[in-house]
């Protein structure tokens, strides 16, 4: 949709573009390429890379990522009176995996809550991603000229650890597109996931020599950017197209800004 996008509303820029997808899967690479329309073949590229390093430098254009840093690996930290401990899982005598509490396994990770300026109260957990911060890095490294712009779930660190709101951490499961806090659970078969801490995030990007030009909800940024003029255009649209048309993609639009949803996600921009 991006490219069609592009090459009916900004031609000029759609004949100039290259567009390289970054896919660790070479059996979503096949699905994108199967799906993908035959008038765009000329355009889109792939390439392949593992873990959070990217195989891209000398990038001059714009680095887009949507729910990368939500899918990185994390520890879950919980708060104790004697410091910061790191939970783990272990076998149970019954055969059955636990959790059990430890020292940190990297004491980096607990000065990076330092430099925050966050502390877990007693039994409070959170969760922190050096993962992250090293794919934001890597991302900084490949621009060259252009910007950085990065959407997912997460919050800045006084909000995102704050215990009032978030006691447990944010760390969440999918099954079958459902919800659940069973991390041992299904193992291999659902999703395990936590918010993106976007202090650490932009500390990342600006430690990779980029400039952090805005952190906001994805309402905001696609406001700001003509959101409301693609609504008021299907809107004006509506007598030419089919009902089911024209309903779908304005659930679709509205979906994008809904606070409660999406529109609540974060974009950070950056920019060298």
């Amino acid at each position: 949709r991006q490219l069609q996008a592009l090459s009916a509303e900004y031609p000029h820029v759609f004949e100039k573009l290259g567009y390289l997808l970054v896919e660790p899967h070479a059996g979503w690479a096949r699905v994108q390429r199967r799906n993908l329309l035959p008038e765009f073949a000329g355009v889109v590229g792939w390439i392949r890379a593992g873990g959070p390093q990217l195989p891209l430098r000398g990038v001059c254009g714009v680095l887009l990522s949507n729910e990368l840093f939500d899918a990185q690996p994390f520890h879950v930290l919980e708060g104790h009176a004697a410091g910061l401990r790191e939970v783990f899982v272990t076998v149970g005598p019954d055969g059955a995996l636990a959790e059990v509490t430890g020292p940190l396994s990297d004491e980096g990770l607990g000065r990076g809550l330092d430099a925050e300026g966050v502390r877990l109260q007693g039994a409070q957990r959170g969760e922190v991603s050096p993962e992250a911060g090293a794919m934001a890095g890597e991302m900084a490294r490949a621009l060259k000229e252009g910007a950085v712009v990065a959407i997912d779930y997460g919050d800045e660190a006084r909000a995102l650890y704050d215990v009032r709101r978030r006691p447990e951490g944010t760390m969440r499961c999918f099954f079958r597109h459902r919800l659940n806090t069973e991390p041992l659970a299904r193992l291999g078969a659902q999703d395990i996931t936590a918010h993106v801490d976007f202090t650490a995030l932009a500390r990342a990007f600006e430690g990779g020599g980029l400039t952090v030009r805005r952190v906001e909800h994805q309402r905001d940024f696609l406001l700001r950017h003509g959101l409301g003029e693609v609504i008021a255009k299907l809107d004006g649209d509506q007598p030419r197209l089919a009902r089911d048309v024209f309903v779908r993609h304005r659930r679709a639009l509205e979906a994008l800004q809904d606070p409660r949803g999406l529109g609540g996600n974060l974009v950070i921009t950056a920019i060298r």
